[in-house]
């Protein structure tokens, strides 16, 4: 946020109670801040003006929703901010009133058509939010064989822009089993290095986790500098089940067309 003082120039704040001339000092124009009360008293280092009132800032909390598929069906995630208790209903009844506690993603009962949620902290509250639970229209809710292998190809393939990103799909590779097909992996300098190093593989070679990372190996030797970027255009999981844990662990929705079987 940013402080603008009325006949003072300097700007004390102090948080879980009034500010005073002994509380911290604003530094500049701007704070920034999670908390849901923020105290501030502005002075005038001059003495031209009389010092008022601490004026006391309240924050609003926000929160966001996200669908997603799981292995129970699809699951929705909240977010809130700042940090808040947060309460939810199913079933059209008032959160506030008889919400569940909301402690991690929860699976939406089927015949669900919105979900409703409030948060609250110290006396302030948001509002009471109305999610509409997306329609299945053929896209999500798909069927998958638990037990037979399978084929995840989207749309857009699996594309990673950092090297963080990259070497945690490799991970999630080891930790499902899985490989990947169709893989091409730059590394691109950085910080003034125009160099790069590219290497890509037939869309039909399979190559496990361990692999990859050789390869990587080998071309950090050569291109000491930059991001790794990875992309696969399949990855090959040894059973539905590991599929469905895959896109619930990275809180995704799986569509008809996207895997084979």
């Amino acid at each position: 946020m940013r402080i603008s003082p009325t006949n003072g120039d300097t700007v004390y704040y102090d948080i879980g109670g009034e500010a005073t001339t002994a509380s911290a000092k604003l530094d500049g124009a701007t704070l920034r801040t999670a908390e849901l009360r923020v105290s501030f008293l502005a002075v005038d280092s001059t003495s031209v003006h009389e010092t008022g009132r601490p004026v006391t800032w309240t924050n609003r909390i926000t929160l966001k929703r996200r669908f997603f598929d799981g292995a129970g069906g699809r699951k929705m995630e909240l977010q809130v901010a700042p940090a808040a208790a947060v309460r939810y209903t199913s079933d059209g009844s008032d959160p506030k009133v008889a919400g569940a506690v909301y402690d991690g993603p929860f699976s939406v009962p089927a015949a669900a058509q919105f979900v409703l949620a409030y948060a609250e902290m110290d006396g302030v509250a948001s509002e009471v939010e109305r999610y509409l639970v997306p329609a299945d229209d053929g896209k999500t809710g798909v069927e998958v064989d638990k037990a037979r292998p399978v084929v995840w190809t989207p749309g857009r393939g699996h594309a990673f822009g950092s090297t963080r990103d990259s070497y945690d799909f490799l991970e999630r590779l080891k930790k499902y089993g899985a490989a990947a097909s169709g893989v091409s992996l730059l590394i691109n300098g950085e910080g003034g290095d125009p160099g790069w190093a590219e290497l890509q593989f037939h869309e039909a070679m399979r190559l496990s986790p361990e692999q990859i990372e050789t390869c990587l190996a080998a071309m950090r030797g050569v291109q000491t500098s930059g991001q790794v970027r990875l992309v696969a255009a399949a990855v090959h999981l040894p059973t539905g089940q590991a599929l469905l844990d895959w896109v619930e662990e990275v809180k995704a929705t799986l569509k008809s067309g996207e895997f084979t079987q």
